[in-house]
């Protein structure tokens, strides 16, 4: 873990964002960004730092299953209605993999793996494939719904994208962080 200190700027390292559309977005702030010396100001450099991304990404996950949710009651139900049933049921049902994780596959993979890091690795993996398997189920919809698969799908693939230039940009990224005193083996 490190620290920068000092510099108010350094809020857009690129080592401060965990997806690959976030960590693009920082570096071309960073890379344009002036000096903003802030006296006192510590900055922690770890993936999961920024707020934004992490509301955001929330929020996308979080809106896009309750729109699944509010697809399947919208048959039975005025979507207005099937809308408000499927926010707290939605919310619900994406604990859901979450505990399936943390009961039946985690302790399997660590009796298999025997480390952590491989284990939160896959926990993360596996639940955005499970969203993208929802996703393309949905997407082949002839409703509404149709739409909402169609967008998460895309966000996938620019993120896939983003993360292709952000890996051929990894030279210049390290170069622009080590200004800051961030190396490869201190960021994420």
């Amino acid at each position: 873990m490190k620290i920068v200190r000092d510099r108010a700027e350094a809020r857009w390292l690129p080592s401060r964002h965990r997806f690959a559309l976030f960590r693009l977005w920082a570096f071309a702030r960073l890379k344009n960004a002036k000096a903003e010396p802030r006296p006192g100001l510590m900055l922690m450099v770890d993936a999961d730092q920024s707020a934004v991304e992490s509301y955001t990404a929330s929020m996308w996950i979080a809106l896009t299953t309750i729109a699944y949710v509010a697809s399947e009651f919208a048959e039975l139900l005025p979507l207005p209605i099937a809308i408000a049933v499927a926010v707290p049921i939605g919310i619900v049902a994406m604990q859901v993999p979450i505990y399936v994780m943390g009961v039946a596959i985690l302790p399997a993979i660590q009796a298999i793996a025997r480390t952590r890091l491989v284990v939160a690795n896959f926990n993360s993996i596996f639940l955005i494939a499970l969203h993208v398997v929802v996703a393309s189920f949905y997407a082949l919809e002839r409703t509404w719904v149709r739409f909402v698969a169609w967008q998460f799908l895309a966000v996938i693939a620019l993120n896939a994208f983003a993360a292709i230039i952000v890996f051929l940009l990894r030279g210049p990224i390290a170069r622009l962080e080590s200004e800051y005193g961030v190396t490869s083996s201190s960021a994420n």
